[in-house]
C-alpha cells in the first residue's frame, strides 16, 4: 500500500468515478483502475462494488475514507514541514457543513485563507445531523465541522464561533398579529410547517416552550428540506420558525416577527486541537483573526 494508491482510492470517490478522478489527478484511468486494485489486493478487501460501469463504495470502502484522508494530511503536513523554507503552504482542507446555515462568515474566511494560501484545495461537503459531526472528526473525514454549537457529546473538542443566528417566525400574508415580538411561550394558534427530521438545539427549544404552555400550534405540513418551508408560507399553508436574514428577505411576501425571549445560536466550527494538520492551524490562524467573537459559545 502506498500513498499514491490512496489519493486514487479518495479521488474516485470525490470525483465519483475513475474517469473524474483521472482527470482531475491528470493521470490515465488504467493507472487509477490499477492502482486501487493493488490496493484492495494490499488490504485483502473489495473497496468497492463494481456494478455494471459503475462503483459503489463497501463497507471496507466506507471505513477507509477518514484513515486514508487522515493520512494524506499527516502526510502533507510532513513533506511542509520538511520543506520549512517554502512560503507557499500545500495541500487539503476537508470541511463538513450544515446546509441551509448560512455560511457567510465560514465563505469570507474560506477567501481570506485562499488569498494567503492559494494552493490549497478545500474541499466542503455536507451533513444533516447534529448527533453525526464528533464522529466525523474523530474517524478523519474532516478537521471542521460548520454548524450550530455547542455540539452533542463533543466536550473533548473546541468550538470557535463565526456568528450568531437569530430566529424569527414567518406567517402567510393576511396574518393578523399585535406589533413586537410574539412570545414563544404564547404562539398563535396558527398552523405550523416543520422539518420533519429536526434534531437541532433551536427545534427541541421551540419545542420545549410550546410543551411549558400545553397546547402547541397545530401543524400544517412536515417537510424534509428546510427550503421547502418558505413556499409553503407564502402560499398560506402555515408559519414557521426561520433564520432571521430569512425572514426578513420575505418581508414582503409574509408576516413577519422577532420572538420573544430571542432565540438565538450561534454558528461556528468544531475542532480537535490535536490532530489538526498544518493546512488546519493554518486556517484557524485565520477564522481567529477574522472572527469578533474569542473562545466557544457560553
Amino acid at each position: 500500500m502506498d500513498l499514491k494508491q490512496i489519493e486514487y482510492f479518495l479521488a474516485v470517490v470525490d470525483h465519483g468515478g475513475i474517469a473524474g478522478a483521472a482527470l482531475t489527478l491528470g493521470v490515465a484511468q488504467p493507472t487509477i483502475s490499477t492502482g486501487i486494485r493493488s490496493l484492495e489486493r494490499a488490504l485483502g478487501v473489495p473497496l468497492f462494488h463494481r456494478l455494471g460501469r459503475g462503483m459503489v463504495l463497501s463497507s471496507a470502502g466506507r471505513a477507509l475514507l477518514g484513515p486514508g484522508r487522515q493520512i494524506l494530511r499527516d502526510t502533507a503536513a510532513a513533506k511542509y514541514n520538511l520543506a520549512s523554507t517554502s512560503a507557499s503552504l500545500v495541500g487539503r482542507l476537508d470541511i463538513m457543513a450544515m446546509p441551509m446555515l448560512g455560511l457567510t462568515a465560514l465563505a469570507e474566511a474560506i477567501a481570506a485563507f485562499r488569498a494567503l494560501h492559494p494552493r490549497v484545495i478545500v474541499h466542503i461537503k455536507e451533513f444533516r445531523d447534529d448527533t453525526a459531526p464528533v464522529e466525523l472528526i474523530r474517524d478523519g473525514h474532516c478537521e471542521f465541522v460548520a454548524s450550530h454549537i455547542p455540539l452533542p457529546e463533543a466536550e473533548a473538542l473546541q468550538s470557535l464561533t463565526l456568528t450568531v443566528h437569530e430566529y424569527w417566525l414567518a406567517y402567510p400574508p393576511g396574518t393578523v398579529l399585535p406589533p413586537g415580538p410574539v412570545p414563544l411561550a404564547v404562539l398563535p394558534r396558527i398552523p405550523m410547517v416543520w422539518l420533519s427530521d429536526d434534531r437541532t438545539v433551536v427545534a427541541r427549544r421551540v419545542q420545549h416552550e410550546i410543551q411549558k404552555v400545553g397546547e402547541a400550534p397545530p401543524s400544517a405540513a412536515m417537510v424534509e428540506h428546510r427550503e421547502s418551508r418558505l413556499p409553503l408560507v407564502v402560499a398560506g399553508v402555515g408559519g414557521a420558525v426561520v433564520e432571521r436574514s430569512t425572514a426578513e428577505s420575505m418581508a414582503e411576501q409574509a408576516v413577519v416577527r422577532p420572538i420573544a425571549p430571542p432565540l438565538n445560536r450561534a454558528m461556528g466550527l468544531t475542532f480537535d486541537p490535536d490532530r489538526l494538520s498544518v493546512v488546519a492551524r493554518e486556517f484557524l490562524t485565520v477564522v481567529r483573526e477574522r472572527s469578533p467573537f474569542s473562545g466557544p459559545p457560553g
